[in-house]
């Protein structure tokens, strides 16, 4: 293999055409054998975020955030070959993140008062990503989530919960 560095740092692997190539492990490096790092690094990031995450919930969270629509087509999981899709470490952490729109790690005023000025123009986006504002899971962000989350925080309402909705 050859290493190139210059400004930027990168790889060009020369890898032989024969697919039965065992000692070239960069080349051919795949299946559950890539996979299951990779599952295990976005299940450390749901813990680090939420450590009251369940076993189940984890489960539930890493499966239904799985990308279906792969590079060489669609699949419907659960599929013999390629299970549920591939992992989404974004998604994953997308689907607990709800209701959390200044991304300091809890829903509370913080969040109500984040969106409020969101909404009336007077403050940025819900960060990293807009849908972080959707704390009652209905696609869009309004003054219903900013009501959502001051009843959370003030009249013991339902938390923000596990989301889906990409």
């Amino acid at each position: 293999c050859s290493v190139a560095c210059g400004g930027a740092y990168s790889i060009t692997w020369n890898c032989p055409s024969v697919q039965n190539n065992d000692r070239d492990y960069n080349c051919h490096f795949g299946g559950t054998s890539a996979a299951c790092p990779i599952v295990a690094g976005v299940a450390s990031l749901l813990i680090a975020r939420n450590p009251n995450l369940t076993v189940d919930e984890i489960y539930d969270i890493l499966r239904s955030s799985a990308v279906t629509d792969l590079d060489w087509g669609s699949i419907d999981p659960p599929d013999y070959e390629y299970g549920y899709g591939r992992v989404d470490a974004f998604r994953a952490m997308l689907a607990i993140c709800r209701g959390d729109a200044n991304n300091d790690g809890i829903v509370d005023v913080g969040d109500a008062v984040y969106l409020t000025r969101h909404i009336y123009n007077f403050g940025a986006d819900p960060v990293p990503d807009m849908r972080t504002g959707d704390a009652n899971c209905d696609s869009t962000v309004s003054a219903g989530d900013v009501v959502y989350i001051i009843n959370y925080v003030f009249k013991g309402g339902p938390e923000p919960g596990i989301c889906f909705k990409y």
